[in-house]
C-alpha cells in the first residue's frame, strides 16, 4: 500500500488566483511507499477530484497529472488547468478535494489517499464577482477645485490635441530659434579673425565658398590637411624620421633589425606582451630601445604560483606550458547538514552539468515583525529572495535583521520554510555539534510570502503547516541563502 501524506492541508492559492483566467490552486504532498520510505525523484500518476456538498458528493471537476517528486519526496502541482475549473461556483456550497496517486506502472492504477475539505483559502476564487459594479458613483473629491487643472480652457485643450510629431502649423516655435547657421553668421557680418561685426568684405570669395561647402559629408572641396597630425610607424620610416632627434634624415639611421621591429609593430605581427611596446604615446626611439620582442610567450611575462587547493606544473614555456589543477573534489561532495558558507545546508540538488546547488540556513535567529499593512507584491511562494526585496525595512523588522548578515541572505518563502521543516533534523544535528542556535520545534517562523494587505504567511514547526498572521506580530526569523 502506498501512502500520500498531504503537506498543506489548506490548499494554497497561487499568485494567479486574482487573474481573469485561468484560476488555479497550488497543492503539495510528500509521497511515501508501503515501507514508509520517501518516493524521491520519480514520476508518479495523480488524479484530483473536487466534490460538492460532502466527501462523497457530486464530482464537479476532475483532472489527472504526472508530476515528479523531488529529492525530499515532495510533489508540487497546480490544480485548475482544465476549462471546467472556472465554472465552479465556490459561493454556493462546501467543496472537498480527493487525491489519488500511483507510484508504479501503470500510473493510472491509483491508491486512494484521502479526502479533505477545502477551507477558506480557496474561496478567494469567489472574489472574481467583485469585477462588476452597478449603480452611480458621485465624485466628491474636496481637493479637485484646488487643482491647476480647473484653469485649463477649451482653447488649451484644442492646442494640446494639435501637438504631434508633425508641425500642423499652429505651434509657436519661435523660442527655439537660438542657433544661427553659417550663412546667417556671414549675413550678420561676423569678422573671421576677431569676431567683431564688420562687412562681408572681410571674407574673400574663397573663404565664403569654403564656409558654404561645410557639411556633414565631405564634398571634396574642404581642406583637411591640418587634421593630419598622426602617423603610423611605417610612415615614420617613409618620412625618414631620425630615431634619436626626430629630424628628417635617411632610413640608414635605422638598422635592419630596428626596421623589422617597427614594421612588425605596425602590422601587429609582433606579439604585444609588454604594453608599452605598442603604446599610443612616446617616440620611435623609446619603442626601439625596449628589449627584443619574443616571437611567442615563453613564460617570462607572467609568474604563476600555486594557491589553496591549486597546483601548478610546467615551466611556462612553449615546450612546457603551465598546467593549473584544482585539488577540490568535483560534484557530489556536499551533504544535508553540512556547515557551509556561514550556515547549514538543508536542501540539495544537482544540475545537468553535474554541479551541486542548494539552500543554506543561518546559524542564528531573532524575533521580529514582518511590518506594514499594505500589499507590496511579495506573493511568490517559492522565491524568498524576490519577496524580501519588496518587504519594508525599519527597526525591529525581519528584513532589516536579515540584511545585517550580509549580501546573499534573504527571508525564506513559505515553500522554502516547508523544505527547511522537513530537513530540520539534519540542521539541528549540526547545530548541536557546532553550538549554534537550534531550530525550535514549537516556533512559528515568518516567511517572506504575503497573504493579504495586513497579513503574511508563517510556518508552524510544531505541526509542519503554514498559516497567516498580522504583519505587525513578532515571530521567529531565520535567514537563508542559495549556492
Amino acid at each position: 500500500m502506498r501512502k500520500l501524506i498531504p503537506l498543506l492541508v489548506a490548499v494554497l492559492l497561487t499568485g494567479t488566483v486574482w487573474a481573469q483566467a485561468p484560476q488555479k490552486m497550488s497543492y503539495q504532498a510528500v509521497i511515501r511507499d508501503g515501507g514508509g520510505l520517501l518516493v524521491t525523484n520519480q514520476v508518479i500518476g495523480m488524479e484530483i477530484n473536487i466534490m460538492q456538498g460532502s466527501q462523497t458528493g457530486t464530482i464537479v471537476y476532475t483532472e489527472t497529472q504526472s508530476p515528479t517528486t523531488n529529492e525530499n519526496g515532495l510533489v508540487s502541482i497546480e490544480i485548475g488547468g482544465c476549462t471546467s475549473f472556472n465554472t465552479i461556483n465556490w459561493a454556493t456550497s462546501t467543496y472537498y478535494i480527493e487525491t489519488k496517486t500511483a507510484v508504479v506502472a501503470p500510473l493510472t492504477t491509483y491508491t486512494i489517499a484521502g479526502v479533505s475539505q477545502l477551507l477558506s483559502v480557496p474561496y478567494a476564487l469567489n472574489a472574481k464577482t467583485a469585477e462588476s459594479i452597478t449603480g452611480t458613483i458621485t465624485e466628491t473629491d474636496p481637493f479637485y477645485f484646488g487643482s491647476q487643472a480647473v484653469n485649463i480652457t477649451a482653447n488649451d485643450i484644442t492646442n494640446l490635441s494639435n501637438l504631434s510629431g508633425t508641425n500642423t502649423g499652429d505651434q509657436d516655435l519661435s523660442g527655439l530659434a537660438t542657433t544661427a547657421s553659417v550663412t546667417t553668421a556671414l549675413n550678420l557680418k561676423v569678422d573671421k579673425e576677431t569676431g567683431k561685426g564688420l562687412s562681408t568684405n572681410d571674407y574673400t570669395n574663397a573663404d565664403a565658398t569654403k564656409v558654404s561647402n561645410l557639411s556633414g559629408t565631405n564634398t571634396g572641396d574642404q581642406d583637411l590637411s591640418g587634421l593630419a597630425t598622426t602617423i603610423s610607424v611605417t610612415t615614420a620610416l617613409n618620412l625618414k624620421v631620425d630615431k634619436e632627434a626626430g629630424k628628417g634624415l635617411s632610413t640608414n639611421d635605422y638598422t635592419t633589425a630596428e626596421q623589422i621591429k617597427l614594421a612588425g609593430i605596425a602590422t601587429g605581427a609582433q606579439v604585444n606582451v609588454k604594453p608599452d611596446w605598442n603604446a599610443a604615446s612616446g617616440n620611435v626611439a623609446e619603442i626601439l630601445n625596449k628589449p627584443t620582442i619574443p616571437t611567442a610567450a615563453d613564460g617570462s611575462e607572467t609568474k604563476v604560483t600555486a594557491g589553496t587547493s591549486v597546483t601548478v606544473t610546467g615551466a611556462g614555456t612553449v615546450a612546457s606550458p603551465y598546467v593549473i589543477n584544482s585539488t577540490v573534489s568535483g560534484s557530489g561532495t556536499h551533504y544535508l547538514g553540512e556547515e557551509y558558507l556561514g550556515g547549514i545546508i538543508f536542501n540539495l540538488y544537482t544540475t545537468s552539468d553535474g554541479t551541486q546547488h542548494g539552500i543554506i540556513v543561518s546559524k542564528t535567529e531573532t524575533t521580529a515583525t514582518w511590518s506594514g499593512s499594505s500589499l507590496v507584491g511579495a506573493d511568490r511562494t517559492e522565491d524568498g529572495a524576490y519577496n524580501m526585496n519588496l518587504m519594508p525595512t525599519g527597526a525591529g523588522t525581519a528584513r532589516t535583521w536579515v540584511e545585517t548578515l550580509g549580501a546573499g541572505w534573504y527571508l525564506p518563502s513559505v515553500d522554502e520554510l516547508s523544505i527547511l521543516w522537513h530537513s530540520r533534523y539534519y540542521v539541528n544535528k549540526t547545530a548541536r555539534a557546532i553550538s549554534s542556535t537550534l531550530l525550535s520545534s514549537t516556533a512559528t517562523y515568518w516567511s517572506s510570502t504575503e497573504y493579504s494587505a495586513p497579513h503574511a504567511f508563517y510556518f508552524t514547526f510544531y505541526t509542519g503547516n503554514p498559516n497567516y498572521n498580522m504583519k505587525t506580530t513578532p515571530s521567529s526569523v531565520r535567514a537563508v541563502r542559495a549556492f
